[in-house]
């Protein structure tokens, strides 16, 4: 197991038993997980081990109940949870976090939350803001890739996309020209 940072966290599996406010604390690390890029958290695990005490059982009642209780303590938060065994015999719960992409994730009683490096930190107004602005947004780099090689590229959608680059009003008075390598070049 790694250590704690920004796409990782641990918990121990107590925060299943120590009733209302430990789900809170946990929702809100999956508030605080969703509105940055997603996470795990790996519950079972205490913050000074590597691996679930030798032993340790997660029962499918504390599968559901996570899969049944993030979702209502939180907004735009999705959740995967899955049981995992370790060498030595214990178990630990896996939670995927996804991150919240379009909008900004909550708390069902209105508090919002990011990751930042190990922690979960509330945010101030300002930062909302700035948040609201950044998931509106469009963002290019984590958009999916896909590796077409260049003898399957189809050259008669690239001549339309150049032509619609060279037409935009968003784009600066350069000209740009497709060199052979299917680069876009500035001239």
């Amino acid at each position: 197991m790694s250590e704690e940072n920004q796409l990782y966290d641990k918990k121990s599996l107590r925060v299943l038993k120590g009733g209302d406010q430990g789900l809170r604390d946990l929702a809100s690390d999956c508030v605080a997980f969703a509105n940055a890029s997603g996470g795990h958290i790996d519950i079972g695990i205490e913050d000074d081990a590597h691996q679930p005490p030798p032993g340790q059982q997660v029962s499918d009642a504390q599968l559901l109940k996570l899969q049944k209780l993030i979702p209502n303590l939180t907004i735009n938060v999705a959740v995967s949870a899955s049981r995992l065994d370790a060498e030595n015999g214990g178990q630990w719960i896996r939670l995927d976090v996804f991150p919240s992409r379009q909008n900004v994730a909550a708390t069902s009683d209105g508090r919002y939350f990011l990751r930042i490096a190990d922690d979960s930190r509330p945010l101030m107004p300002e930062d909302l803001a700035r948040l609201m602005s950044d998931k509106s947004a469009f963002v290019w780099e984590a958009q999916p890739q896909r590796r077409v090689p260049r003898q399957r590229a189809d050259s008669a959608k690239l001549s339309a996309f150049m032509a619609g680059i060279r037409a935009s009003d968003r784009v600066s008075e350069r000209r740009y020209e497709l060199t052979d390598k299917w680069r876009i070049t500035a001239q």
